[in-house]
């Protein structure tokens, strides 16, 4: 089967599984979301410009949204998310190139609307070919969570010009306290998400230029991460087991067409986080950032904002948030805290810079959450539950 009929039909498959109707071609071009990011990187890029400039911003911009459409496997996915998977991983292998780090051969990268936050990795019937594939919308929601956590940062320069946070927590509360919309931001896009599985329907604001730096540095070191996380399986072979794709079938009688995924055990997650680490930071320091923002920013950051957002859900599905404890994926909680103690055997006293800042970025998240939740349950009862694709 080649794998863009069988990208297509898992596509079909999750929407008919959820009682949804199928979902609709995707026109780049046409897009509301890829137009409004288009009409965001002028806004951002052209302040100040000449008009001939300005416009030379804006015609990149497009032409660089056209030129996505020819990169995907399925006619349902969004091209503008390949573009950007198709750039994480050209900057993830040249920088382990450079690092001596091994790597497997590049997978086929997707989408799919799978129902878990974060990546799988398929194998497509027939030819053994590896099919990574993130959540349709995980960048968009880890791109949008950021920006509010990083909205919500007390920042200052240093004497040479770079950024500086203010890591007291006491200041991080005061400042959550006296703007309620820093919260009002992150339970906007914690709903759209679980609600909608459309991060994108929270309400958009555009950010200074620093801030905006900063949040492209937190979604570039989450991406170089779960996508590193999929190389570690896959270098790793944990590939010996196979299982079904639960609640998934795409029509076809033969085995040989039904879809697989790997099953991989508590171990073998773990496993391959601190592989995803290893993967993660040759292009977070190749990008001009050092370990302690690239761990923090990314790894860590990324099990905190899953934590959170499986809380969230609960509390919609249940009222509390005791998440239950799934068969193939620690915990997200359990994976921060074992890559935490890895970071820690690995770089004795050095570890203490990285581990500060994530610990601190933990509490601001745990801040937002706190003022977040009550909407959250407010919503609930007022009947608002998760998309029906959600595991």
């Amino acid at each position: 089967m080649k794998a863009s009929t069988f990208l297509d039909s898992l596509y079909e498959a999750v929407y008919r599984t959820a009682g949804l109707p199928p979902p609709g071609e995707q026109d780049v071009t046409r897009d509301p979301t890829n137009l409004r990011i288009v009409r965001q990187i002028h806004e951002l890029h052209s302040d100040g410009l000449p008009p001939e400039e300005a416009r030379v911003v804006r015609e990149a911009a497009e032409q660089a949204l056209e030129a996505a459409a020819g990169n995907v496997l399925s006619k349902y996915e969004d091209p503008f998310m390949i573009s950007i998977l198709r750039d994480v991983a050209d900057r993830v292998e040249a920088a382990c190139r450079e690092a001596g780090v091994p790597l497997p051969d590049r997978p086929l990268l997707g989408t799919l609307p799978h129902g878990d936050v974060n990546a799988r990795t398929m194998l497509v019937p027939g030819t053994g070919e590896h099919l990574v594939l993130f959540e349709s919308q995980l960048i968009l929601f880890a791109h949008l969570a950021a920006k509010a956590v990083v909205e919500a940062l007390p920042l200052g320069e240093l004497d040479d010009g770079r950024l500086s946070f203010d890591l007291d927590t006491a200041h991080i509360r005061a400042a959550l306290e006296a703007e309620p919309r820093l919260a009002a931001r992150f339970v906007e896009v914690l709903l759209g998400y679980a609600v909608t599985g459309r991060p994108g329907f929270a309400r958009q604001y555009l950010q200074s230029r620093k801030r905006e730096a900063l949040t492209r540095i937190f979604r570039n070191a989450l991406e170089f991460f779960v996508l590193g996380h999929e190389y570690g399986h896959i270098v790793s072979r944990h590939l010996g087991e196979r299982r079904l794709v639960a609640g998934m079938d795409i029509g076809g009688d033969d085995a040989e067409e039904l879809p697989e995924e790997v099953l991989y055990s508590w171990k073998q997650e773990l496993e391959a986080d601190v592989r995803g680490v290893e993967y993660a930071i040759p292009p977070t320091i190749r990008a001009g950032y050092d370990l302690t923002l690239g761990y923090a920013a990314g790894p860590d950051f990324y099990f905190t904002l899953m934590d959170v957002f499986s809380r969230a859900m609960q509390l919609l599905r249940t009222g509390t948030e005791e998440v239950p404890l799934a068969t193939s994926h620690p915990p997200a909680a359990l994976r921060r805290e074992a890559l935490r103690r890895s970071l820690r055997d690995f770089l004795g006293d050095a570890a203490d810079g990285p581990l500060h800042l994530a610990t601190t970025l933990q509490e601001v998240v745990e801040g937002l959450w706190a003022f977040a939740r009550p909407t959250v349950l407010n919503a609930r009862e007022h009947g608002v539950r998760p998309r029906s694709t959600w595991r």
